[in-house]
Parts: C-alpha cells; sequence; structure tokens
C-alpha cells in the first residue's frame, strides 16, 4: 500500500485538503466476557452497569497464621498510633474500608486507569469484600460512581502503600471524570509506614508479599506477579477474552484480605508487645523505638532490654542498649544507666566515645568522684590519639579539645577537693 492509498484508507481525499470521518470498525463481542469467568452481577448507576463480585469470609477464617476475628486484638488507639492521625481513635473498625486497587501502569498519572477495586469491610460475623471491575475506558465513570456509593458509607480507610499510589490515583480518576468524591480526605491508615518501621530492620523489604511470607504466613497459590496485572489487562481489552482476569482478581482479593489481617497482628502487637508476637531482637529495638517516641517509656525500655539480650546481632544490641542509656538517663534511672555506658565500655572499649563520655557526666555531676569521671575522659581521648594514628588525619580535633577542656575542667575540681 502506497501513500496515498494509505491516506484514502484513513479518510482522506487526496488533493482535496478534506478529511472524510470514517464509521469506526464496531468492536467484536467479547469471546469470553467477565461473567463467565468471574460470578458477579451488574449494579446499575446513572452512568451505566459496573461488573461488582463479592465474597463473605467468616472470622473464624484464618488468613495465614492470623485470625480475621479482631475482637480482643484490635484497638482504635493502637490503630490512631500506627497511623500517627488521632482522628482514628475514636473510628470503629466496622467503619473502616480495607481498599486496594489494580491499574493499567505502576507510576500513576492521569493515564493510568483504575480498571479493578477491592473493598473490603466488617458486616456482622463477616468480612465481606467487593470487587468492582472497569470492562471497558468508557464505564469508567459507571465504576466511579459504584464505587463511591459504597465508600460514603464508611468514615476512614485501610490501604497499603495508598498514600502515595491508590488514593490519589482514585481521586484524580473522579476529577478527570468530573465526578463529586463523596469520601474527600479521610482519616487514612497507610499500612507500609508502620509495617517499615516495624520490621523493615528484620526483613529488609517490607513490599506486602515478604510481611505475607514473614509476619502473616501466607503463601499464595496461582498468584500473578504486579508487575504483569497491566499487561494481562491489556490483552484483555485487545481480545475481549478475560479468561487471564482470573489470576488478577484472586490476587486483588488476597491484597485486602492481607490488610485486615496485618492491621489486627500490628495492633495485636502494641496492644500486648510481650505475649510472644514479637520475638527477634532487630523487632525489639524496632518496638522500643516506636514507643518511644510515642511515650510509652516502661514498654520502650522493656523492648530495649530485650532487644540487648546477649544472644542479639552485637550492631542490633549496641544499638538497643544506647538507646536504653539515653532513656533511662532521661527518666532519671541514673544508676542503671551508668550501668549501661559500663557494660558498652567493657565489651567494646574504643567502639564508640559517647559511653565514656556518659560516664564522665555521671561521675561527676552525681557522685561528685572527679577522679573516676577524669578517667573516663582520659580514656576517652586515648581512643581518639588511637583513631588518628590508624587514620592518620585530625579528623576528631574539635572532639578531642572539647575532652580536653572537660578534662582540664575536672583537675581543677579534683584540685580544688583536695586542698579543702
Amino acid at each position: 500500500m502506497d501513500i496515498y492509498e494509505r491516506l484514502r484508507s484513513l479518510g482522506a481525499e487526496v488533493g482535496s485538503g478534506r478529511v472524510i470521518r470514517l464509521a469506526p470498525k464496531p468492536r467484536a463481542e467479547p469471546s469470553v466476557p467477565i461473567d463467565q469467568v468471574i460470578k458477579g452481577t451488574y449494579a446499575r448507576s446513572a452512568w451505566g452497569e459496573c461488573f461488582v463480585t463479592e465474597r463473605y469470609l467468616p472470622l473464624t477464617y484464618r488468613h495465614g497464621r492470623v485470625l480475621l476475628n479482631p475482637a480482643g486484638t484490635y484497638s482504635s488507639e493502637a490503630a490512631a498510633l500506627l497511623a500517627g492521625e488521632p482522628s482514628l481513635s475514636d473510628i470503629p473498625l466496622d467503619q473502616l474500608a480495607f481498599l486496594d486497587t489494580e491499574t493499567t501502569g505502576l507510576s500513576g498519572g492521569t493515564g493510568t486507569y483504575v480498571f479493578l477495586v477491592g473493598i473490603g469491610y466488617l458486616e456482622g460475623a463477616e468480612f465481606r469484600l467487593q470487587q468492582f471491575f472497569l470492562r471497558d475506558y468508557d464505564q469508567e465513570k459507571a465504576l466511579l460512581a459504584t464505587i463511591n456509593d459504597l465508600l460514603e458509607r464508611f468514615r476512614g480507610i485501610v490501604t497499603f502503600n495508598g498514600k502515595g499510589f491508590d488514593w490519589p490515583l482514585l481521586t484524580t480518576r473522579f476529577v478527570y471524570s468530573r465526578l463529586p468524591m463523596g469520601l474527600v480526605d479521610p482519616p487514612h491508615l497507610d499500612l507500609l509506614f508502620p509495617s517499615r518501621r516495624l520490621w523493615r530492620r528484620r526483613l529488609g523489604s517490607c513490599a506486602l508479599p515478604s510481611l505475607e511470607r514473614h509476619i502473616l504466613g501466607v503463601e499464595r497459590e496461582e498468584d500473578v506477579p504486579s508487575w504483569l496485572i497491566p499487561s494481562l489487562y491489556f490483552q484483555y481489552l485487545r481480545l475481549g477474552d478475560a479468561s487471564c482476569l482470573r489470576q488478577v482478581f484472586y490476587h486483588n482479593v488476597q491484597d485486602v484480605v492481607s490488610l485486615l489481617a496485618l492491621i489486627i497482628q500490628l495492633c495485636a502487637i502494641l496492644t500486648n508487645p510481650f505475649e510472644g508476637l514479637v520475638n527477634e531482637p532487630e523487632d525489639f529495638l524496632s518496638l522500643g523505638m516506636l514507643f518511644e517516641k510515642t511515650g510509652r517509656t516502661l514498654d520502650s525500655q522493656r523492648a530495649y532490654e530485650m532487644a540487648a539480650d546477649a544472644t542479639a546481632p552485637p550492631e542490633v544490641r549496641e544499638k538497643a542498649q544506647r538507646r536504653l542509656g539515653f532513656l533511662l538517663k532521661r527518666t532519671g534511672h541514673l544508676e542503671k544507666a551508668a550501668k549501661i555506658w559500663v557494660d558498652l565500655i567493657t565489651t567494646k572499649p574504643g567502639a564508640a566515645l559517647y559511653p565514656y563520655v556518659e560516664l564522665a557526666k555521671y561521675y561527676e555531676h552525681h557522685q561528685h568522684d572527679y577522679l573516676a569521671a577524669e578517667a573516663c575522659v582520659s580514656r576517652a581521648l586515648a581512643v581518639l590519639d588511637w583513631r588518628r594514628a590508624v587514620s592518620e588525619t585530625d579528623q576528631d580535633g574539635a572532639e578531642a579539645r572539647e575532652l580536653e577542656r572537660r578534662r582540664q575542667r575536672l583537675r581543677r575540681k579534683l584540685q580544688s577537693a583536695m586542698s579543702r
């Protein structure tokens, strides 16, 4: 086909300057429609129909190791602490929507469509999970209107990385479609962030599959990787065959159910942190830091003590001891803090300067033992001399001058005390 024939096929009259709009070719009927692959119904709205499928899980269901029954484990106060949103503290669990989306791209943006929305929520003694499917782009308003009717029933949402992806993308689609959104800027518990605070030190990756495997004890069957999902949807649009989407619906169900299991596990840990749900020193260290940040001093102290166990990895033990020592000092438990500094100096002499300095402060200001304080400072200066000899630089010059000033002051105090 030469260029003129191609132009004519596109509706152009060569030489006339006119373009005739050709009637679009009718789209072929789907060879395997979605309702032959996934059992569901069609919800009606002012904008057309949206395919909806739903399932119910009894609260006796176990998702991996976690029982979906939140009784005795979920706490709205713990949820507020996890989210850093005090407004969540007065929202019961059955007023939270657990939301996850599948999209045509993983980077977001106005060209990215949400083609599958999974929303789960507690209803009586069951966890009800509904999935809303975009059969074609021109049915987006029907999908958005349908999920909007459901979301308006809730006061807050729970997601995983939803603050950075799912919720902004949904909001963008509502704006782009010029539809009002009933649930605007709701209290939002994004479980990615508390999961990172608690488990990243041990797991490294806190992606949802990693958390399922290591924390929830979930092993997915017949799953599809997230990166492949957009391609499967495009394949469906191109061929009209929804068979390739069965695994995508399964993937979305697992994501939503994992949200409930994860929030139950996290709340249980915060509510009863020392009853066997946490066993690893790295997790105790992270838990101690979380408790310290939120003012739970006694729990923080105990978590640090568990992390500083002799069996802990050296770097975890040292960091836990450091934080424990400063916590004890700040709360007035000076003798206990001093024992921490002594232990750090004994077990890892020269590894850090702060134990020598803190112990010197303790001896000077609280024991008035200037000789012991001066000895600690002199040992710290010896550590700096060794570091300079090894590195052949004067990188610790400012610190050395400060320590020398402290030593001279202590010597003056010592001379004054001896002359009395």
